[in-house]
């Protein structure tokens, strides 16, 4: 049994917000139908400047900026409004004491007096980087733990290699195909 208490905070609280929105339909839907006003955009100000034979030219001008200026804000509006949600779920600013346990059971996350544990067959797929270990779970959840909180490199690799070796252990068996 693998254990780690740390101080979670609220950037760690939207990241894991902006990760489970991330992989679901939602936001590739949502980023989409914030791209539907280009051609109104366009319309609009075609329209208003007719007369004057540059019409078009205003319409694309506009529209396009109004494209590269969604695109590129569209991730620090998503930010934005996850950290206005977390900060009203804690109700305040302040890290938050958090836990992570790896047994023969699975994953366990405990913060203020809540608990969840997810079986290894739930988990679907781990994903290491410098900053964390995110585990993507089934349905549709996400246990993210910062590498910040190991006290070396060492540890880090032991809650990886148990983890694989959980998660693997968990694959359900294919019966061999005969030909």
């Amino acid at each position: 049994m693998l254990k780690k208490e740390y101080q979670s905070t609220v950037e760690e609280a939207i990241e894991v917000q902006y990760r489970l929105c991330k992989q679901s339909d939602y936001l590739r839907r949502f980023k989409f139908y914030g791209l539907l006003w280009a051609p109104f955009m366009f319309a609009l100000f075609y329209f208003m400047t007719s007369k004057d034979d540059h019409g078009v030219v205003w319409g694309l001008a506009v529209s396009g900026t109004f494209i590269v200026i969604h695109m590129a804000t569209y991730d620090k509006i998503l930010r934005r409004r996850f950290k206005k949600t977390v900060l009203e779920k804690r109700g305040h600013n302040q890290p938050i004491t958090a836990q992570y346990e790896l047994d023969d059971q699975g994953l366990t996350f405990q913060s203020q007096g809540n608990s969840l544990t997810f079986q290894w067959q739930t988990i679907t797929q781990m994903i290491v980087t410098d900053k964390d270990i995110e585990f993507r779970i089934k349905p549709q959840a996400i246990a993210l733990i910062p590498c910040r909180v190991f006290d070396s490199d060492q540890e880090k690799k032991q809650w990886i290699e148990f983890a694989q070796t959980k998660i693997k252990e968990a694959e359900p068996k294919t019966p061999p195909t005969s030909l």
